[in-house]
């Protein structure tokens, strides 16, 4: 899950930085932050889409390569599935499923503070604490933009965040990560990588929570985790900790 979402992780480590400046000056955003924060900190049922577009910065409209995420989260519990990758958790297991590979990695689950990271996980903190250079909130009707530009020492050069600001849910997240090639003293930077997200499907109502089963996947048997019938054919990697 750490390789998928982190959109919180996000709006956590942003809320910080604001909050050790000039608070007055950052109240607004802030509060719009937290709306974000909190339309994926409840517990209730939670079903999204997200896709995935990678484009060269030159070249904005031409998409290169896309990647679709179908997630249902209940609680700490969730089921995301990508092409031929499934992951899965609930109160006892997590597993990764790569049935390209026909190879399952068993492991212990995450507690509820790391599912708050869901949305953005390959961010890492440099990405806002030292190196925002301004920001603002952009429109005045419930569709609303927070858009960040970054400091010309930043990995990122830019960042915006489309959302409800009455629900809270982002509807588009865009960055430049800016390109790492070597350059000639005095040339412009390269140009970089737009990666953009789009949030589509969002459903806060009940689904069938079979979807957390690990029994389809794996069974205990005695004091051991054995793999089910459906993939007997599959290996396994147990990594998770018995006594944790």
């Amino acid at each position: 899950m750490k390789t998928i979402l982190k959109t919180t992780g996000l709006i956590i480590l942003l809320i910080a930085f604001f909050n050790r400046g000039n608070t007055q000056q950052y109240a607004e955003i802030i509060t719009e932050l937290q709306k974000i924060k909190n339309a994926y900190a409840d517990t209730g049922y939670n079903s999204f889409s997200i896709k995935y577009q990678y484009s060269r910065e030159a070249a904005p409209g031409r998409i290169l390569d896309t990647l679709s995420f179908e997630y249902r989260i209940k609680g700490n519990r969730y089921h995301c599935k990508l092409d031929q990758i499934e992951l899965m958790q609930n109160d006892s297991v997590q597993l990764s499923v790569y049935n390209n590979e026909k190879l399952i990695v068993l492991s212990n689950p995450s507690i509820r503070e790391d599912m708050d990271n869901i949305v953005m996980s390959h961010w890492d903190s440099a990405f806002v604490a030292e190196y925002i250079d301004s920001v603002a909130v952009i429109g005045k009707s419930n569709n609303r933009t927070i858009q960040f530009h970054f400091t010309p020492s930043a990995k990122y050069s830019s960042c915006s965040i489309t959302y409800n600001s009455k629900t809270g849910q982002p509807d588009k997240v865009s960055y430049v990560e800016r390109a790492t090639q070597s350059m000639e003293e005095g040339q412009p930077r390269p140009n970089g990588i737009i990666i953009t997200m789009l949030f589509s499907k969002v459903n806060k109502s009940t689904f069938s929570e079979s979807v957390f089963d690990e029994k389809k996947y794996v069974q205990m048997r005695g004091d051991q985790w054995e793999l089910s019938s459906s993939y007997k054919n599959y290996k396994m990697i147990n990594i998770k900790n018995k006594h944790q």
